[in-house]
């Protein structure tokens, strides 16, 4: 038989420098193909930083409730650091 994969619950929060829907659906793609759940997103809106980053004065900033398997969390990791629309992003378990 087969390992069970147990999933853990985790929330990403995460800024992109444009709000465009793409950006969202880009995210959510990176989790489906790890086998992760998205349990609940929210969108917190466009706010301004108090210094610059990757030489942007402001982002939009998105919360998601997700379930993913412990071993993939490195790889959510790496595609998130690659990608350039990403300014930032917090993995908390």
């Amino acid at each position: 038989m087969g390992q069970k994969i147990y999933m853990k619950p985790y929330e990403l929060i995460f800024i992109t420098a444009s709000g465009e829907e793409k950006e969202e659906k880009k995210i959510q793609t990176y989790i489906k193909d790890l086998s992760g759940v998205v349990e609940k997103k929210e969108s917190w809106g466009k706010k301004t930083f108090s210094y610059p980053i990757k030489k942007k004065r402001s982002g939009y900033y998105f919360e998601y409730q997700i379930n993913l398997a412990a071993p993939q969390v490195l790889e959510l990791k790496r595609k998130l650091d690659l990608d350039e629309s990403i300014l930032r992003y917090l993995l908390l378990t």
